[in-house]
């Protein structure tokens, strides 16, 4: 991830994708140590596992993204207003209780402003 102070810019790249093949979980978490922070709640619902594919209840496909949102990698092009429009759309889509909502983001590079 890139972050530009003077334009407040974030590239969301590939690199995040990755991440997920790290255990996230309450298991891989260690003993608070004293005169530290205790961040082990930290993560998706407190450090439980990420929800796998079965509990995807809708999907938002890279597709649909770039031509309903204009939300496109390695464009140049600001994503922060799509990618928003994206996620508010996401949640007016009633699900069954206990599934998500998925966004698939293409790998590549987003131009977000905060």
């Amino acid at each position: 991830m890139w972050i530009s102070g003077a334009s407040k810019a974030i590239i969301l790249s590939g690199t995040l994708a990755r991440a997920a093949l790290v255990d996230l979980t309450k298991a891989n978490r260690r003993e608070p140590l004293l005169d530290l922070p205790d961040c082990s709640g930290a993560g998706f619902e407190g450090g439980n596992p990420l929800p796998d594919d079965s509990k995807v209840a809708f999907t938002l496909s890279p597709a649909a993204l770039a031509s309903q949102y204009n939300v496109i990698p390695n464009d140049g092009q600001d994503d922060t207003a799509g990618l928003q429009q994206a996620i508010t759309a996401m949640n007016s889509q009633s699900v069954p209780s206990g599934t998500y909502r998925l966004i698939q983001l293409p790998a590549g590079a987003y131009t977000i402003f905060y």
